[in-house]
């Protein structure tokens, strides 16, 4: 809980764990960080998109191991102090990612295959 009128929260890996961590600027009192409590055994997946206009509105489809997808799209704001990271987090769970597809919203698609976990793909 954050009662010191926070803004422009920003999320990122901070401690590179894998998942994602949470700082709070305040207007009323020191800034605030919340790091991510990791669990053994769960994998993760980072997608870093190009940082150009081109991703804006990009949609991540990570397939995973047993077949069952997850998606992100990534979307950009503007505020006070705010900023929007490239890069996209994904909770794999125990699985793997067999594939990743970028769809742009111009119509072109990247695609990778293999074997990915607890790992950071630029695509």
């Amino acid at each position: 809980v954050n009662k010191r009128f926070g803004i422009a929260p920003l999320t990122a890996d901070f401690n590179q764990d894998g998942r994602p961590d949470l700082v709070h600027v305040n207007i009323l009192g020191p800034q605030k960080v919340f790091l991510s409590q990791a669990k053994d055994n769960q994998n993760f997946l980072k997608v870093q998109l190009a940082n150009t206009v081109s991703s804006i509105g990009s949609k991540v489809t990570v397939t995973l191991g047993n077949g069952e997808t997850i998606h992100q799209t990534f979307v950009v704001g503007e505020g006070l102090c705010s900023d929007q990271s490239h890069m996209l987090i994904f909770g794999l769970g125990q699985q793997s990612a067999s594939e990743i597809t970028v769809k742009n919203i111009n119509g072109k698609i990247n695609s990778r295959s293999g074997d990915f976990r607890n790992q950071t793909l630029a695509l």
